[in-house]
């Protein structure tokens, strides 16, 4: 192929490619490379969001970058990074929501679209979304070796990891909070890889540990409290059989402080876990009951006074349990 600014003329327009599936053999400059079109768009194509192209069958399609992964950061690059990539996991699931809602079908978010590219442009947005889940994990490996520290976990820094000062850990963490990551990843936790997924509950429950600095236990218990969305979320999570067990993971660590457990139970969302624990899956109903169990008996003195409150309600859904 020639070549024109260092790129293959054929890459001008990537998305062209899309509607093949034969492996072309190119020579660019002195390597040949035999693989299909979407590989090598992938490998060569470094630019941004292009504009939409038409494939052919004038259905819009949208190119997606070439990403290269960043490697584990320390302290406050670990959580600049991490609110990057978050933004950028809510930008893409924006987008893929709107496409859904929209009345035009569209092959990169439609995947009953018979044509043959959207197998393709699909892979494409999820290699987009691996690569995003890969940085998060990176980053919540460092936010948690941090959490590590302050509450006196046993935890040795690698040798070429410095410790950092308590004080800058602490003000780190306090921007993690500022910035409403924790909740923010638990929102994007359907979307995440399976490990991913672990490290964002490890962090959510380390934030809660017993041992951390009195000034972030205050500001972790206070952000979780007055939070509008955050148990709903814990408990709709459940819904999905992927992520309801790491939602129910953080739910009952949430029932480690006497104030969570309060605004848990005044948020209404007891009722709707006890019907959780209905579900026809034995895993969400065994977790959910056992979430139950945790919140009403963890701190009677706050759980007491709700159910003599909420006696009929809550035990008429209880006793089908039973």
């Amino acid at each position: 192929a020639s070549l024109r600014r260092g790129r293959p003329a054929l890459f001008q327009r990537p998305c062209a490619l899309l509607e093949y599936e034969m492996p072309l053999t190119l020579s660019v400059g002195a390597v040949s490379l035999g693989m299909r079109p979407q590989d090598l768009i992938r490998r060569l194509h470094k630019s941004s969001y292009d504009n939409h192209h038409d494939n052919g069958t004038g259905a819009q399609i949208w190119c997606l970058p070439h990403r290269k992964t960043s490697k584990q950061l320390e302290g406050k690059d670990a959580v600049k990074k991490l609110e990057n990539d978050v933004e950028e996991l809510m930008v893409t699931q924006e987008n893929i929501e709107c496409k859904m809602s929209s009345g035009e079908p569209n092959p990169i978010f439609c995947p009953s679209h018979p044509v043959a590219v959207t197998q393709t442009i699909s892979d494409a947005e999820q290699q987009h979304v691996h690569e995003v889940s890969e940085d998060v994990h990176k980053q919540l490996h460092t936010i948690l070796g941090l959490i590590r520290e302050l509450s006196g976990g046993r935890d040795e820094p690698k040798p070429c990891q410095k410790r950092m000062r308590s004080e800058d850990a602490v003000e780190l963490l306090e921007h993690l909070i500022a910035a409403d990551l924790p909740v923010q990843l638990l929102a994007q936790l359907p979307v995440l890889e399976f490990e991913t997924r672990k490290d964002v509950m490890n962090v959510c429950c380390a934030l809660l540990w017993p041992g951390m600095p009195q000034q972030i236990d205050k500001q972790v218990v206070e952000y979780l409290r007055h939070h509008h969305t955050v148990f709903k979320l814990l408990v709709d999570g459940h819904a999905n059989e992927a992520t309801a067990l790491h939602y129910g993971v953080v739910l009952r660590s949430c029932a480690r402080h006497q104030e969570l457990v309060s605004a848990f139970l005044a948020s209404g969302q007891m009722f709707e876990l006890v019907r959780f624990a209905k579900h026809p899956s034995i895993d969400i109903s065994s977790d959910a009951f056992y979430t139950i169990h945790e919140m009403l008996l963890a701190h009677k003195e706050v759980s007491a006074p709700w159910l003599e409150a909420n006696f009929e309600e809550f035990f008429s859904l209880y006793n089908t349990l039973l």
